[in-house]
């Protein structure tokens, strides 16, 4: 039985559906075929296609052809599931989250260089994106981010904040702003008064490195998956499931399938 959030999660998406297509409940469940293409052209991502599909079964009584449409997108999400797992040959250096946040403060304990404290924080003290740190440029007023079509980072005395706008998903999802909490932002502060002007002075392929060498061989992939298996341990509603989805600039399919590791761990 489905549960309340869900039913509503449906309903929205049921609703917007027949908004889009300007569809009528008597449309949807004669011309199945008709509406299935408008969904193809339209959701391009076939985690959202799955989701809309997911409604027009709760609303239509399982019917057939949407339900033969589920079962082809699910065979598509298969793949999709199997090409997120983790290699066999780098499970070894998986870590329980609170392993690397302890990395972390460590570091700051031990005053290992700023730039390297930097990299630590970013990415244990906020959820951990992509490679998006690299060359992204760190500026005190908004009046500065004139021009700017990259990613930046807002370093204002109140609410200072990350901009991203050249990111993998960001042709789906759009500009996304992370706030930057007060330890992290007074890091980033003595980073740009010992004359810094980026957050990460370099390419994807040696922050990749770096973040691998500081974490004691622990990739960004394998520290993604650690903060969302740490992230589902507790039974996260809907809303929360989004919410972590827009930090880490994925979608909450994308996260289910980064928590097979720990499954396959166990």
């Amino acid at each position: 039985m489905s549960s309340e959030s869900t039913i509503k999660s449906y309903t929205a998406k049921y609703n917007k559906l027949k908004d889009l297509g300007e569809f009528d409940d008597n449309y949807i469940n004669n011309e199945q075929l008709s509406v299935i293409k408008f969904i193809k052209s339209y959701y391009t991502n076939i985690n959202t296609q799955n989701a809309v599909v997911s409604s027009l079964l709760y609303f239509t009584d399982k019917d057939e052809v949407y339900y033969n449409y589920f079962k082809e997108l699910k065979k598509q999400i298969d793949v999709l599931k199997n090409q997120q797992k983790l290699p066999e040959n780098k499970i070894i250096n998986y870590k329980q989250w609170p392993e690397y946040v302890n990395m972390f403060n460590e570091a700051l304990k031990n005053n290992m260089p700023i730039d390297d404290l930097i990299i630590m924080a970013v990415y244990t003290l906020i959820a951990p994106v992509r490679l998006d740190y690299s060359n992204m440029i760190i500026i005190k007023d908004l009046r500065m981010a004139k021009g700017i079509d990259t990613n930046y980072c807002l370093l204002r005395k109140t609410k200072p904040v990350f901009i991203f706008r050249a990111y993998k998903t960001a042709s789906s999802k759009g500009e996304v702003i992370i706030n930057i909490p007060k330890q992290l932002a007074l890091l980033l502060e003595k980073l740009r008064l010992s004359g810094r002007k980026v957050v990460y002075d370099g390419n994807d392929n040696l922050l990749s490195k770096r973040i691998s060498h500081l974490f004691n061989g622990s990739s960004l992939n394998i520290l993604r998956h650690s903060y969302i298996d740490f992230k589902y341990k507790n039974d996260l509603s809907i809303i929360q499931k989004e919410h972590l989805a827009h930090d880490m600039m994925n979608s909450p399919f994308v996260q289910e399938q980064y928590r097979t590791i720990n499954n396959d761990k166990d």
